[in-house]
């Protein structure tokens, strides 16, 4: 369903639409607390920051998705991702997963940060361009927006919670562990939430292991 479809005040809106995207937010709660006490401000742990991002955003492109944001605000420090927004996949959503299983491996074993907590969902959302010219931004909104955001905020230290519709889409290629009822902000009664384990079914992506794997060689010396 096409929402916009013309220029309006110099910018293209043709692009404009709702579509179907996985969202991830992830959420870093030790690079939080260590904005919060000021010690994220040092140049080593700057460049410490500076290679976890990198180390966070190789993983979604290898998984061919998009970075959204890196947030530092009131709720914390939180990266978002997404599948579906840029390009249409087959498995968006187990490319998600995938992608997020990854990260918090990668997190843990080679930067040290253990707590980080991830939740996604996949669903209709609103695609698109606002602003002014001058100051215009791609967005996306929509209830699965919101839902990735409510899991991650619900997931454990060191967890990963998926939406119903995701483990629908990826229950044969992933391990779950069985169903919570959760209760979020803004939704009546309860909501099912699932915690991943593990991957069954990789989606080849093997020239980019390489990269990612120099990237991370040269972040440690």
């Amino acid at each position: 369903a096409t929402t916009g479809t013309a220029v309006v005040g110099g910018l293209d809106l043709s692009q404009n639409d709702l579509r179907k995207v996985t969202v991830v937010f992830v959420s870093l709660e030790e690079i939080a607390a260590m904005a919060e006490s000021q010690e994220l401000w040092s140049p080593e742990n700057l460049n410490f920051f500076n290679n976890v991002f990198t180390n966070l955003t190789d993983w979604i492109f290898k998984y061919k998705g998009a970075c959204r944001d890196f947030l530092f605000e009131d709720k914390g420090c939180t990266f978002i991702a997404l599948f579906g927004a840029l390009q249409h996949g087959e498995k968006d959503e187990l490319a998600a997963v995938s992608s997020a299983l990854s990260i918090q491996t990668t997190l843990k074993e080679e930067f040290g940060l253990s707590k980080c907590k991830i939740g996604i969902s996949t669903g209709e959302v609103f695609c698109g361009i606002c602003g002014p010219t001058i100051r215009s931004d791609s967005i996306v909104m929509g209830s699965e927006v919101n839902m990735a955001a409510r899991l991650m905020g619900q997931a454990e230290p060191g967890s990963i919670f998926v939406s119903k519709n995701v483990y629908k889409a990826t229950h044969n290629t992933a391990r779950y562990k069985p169903r919570q009822k959760l209760q979020v902000k803004g939704k009546e009664g309860f909501i099912s939430a699932y915690e991943v384990e593990d991957v069954i079914s990789q989606i080849s992506t093997k020239n980019i292991f390489s990269n990612i794997s120099n990237k991370q060689q040269r972040g440690r010396e």
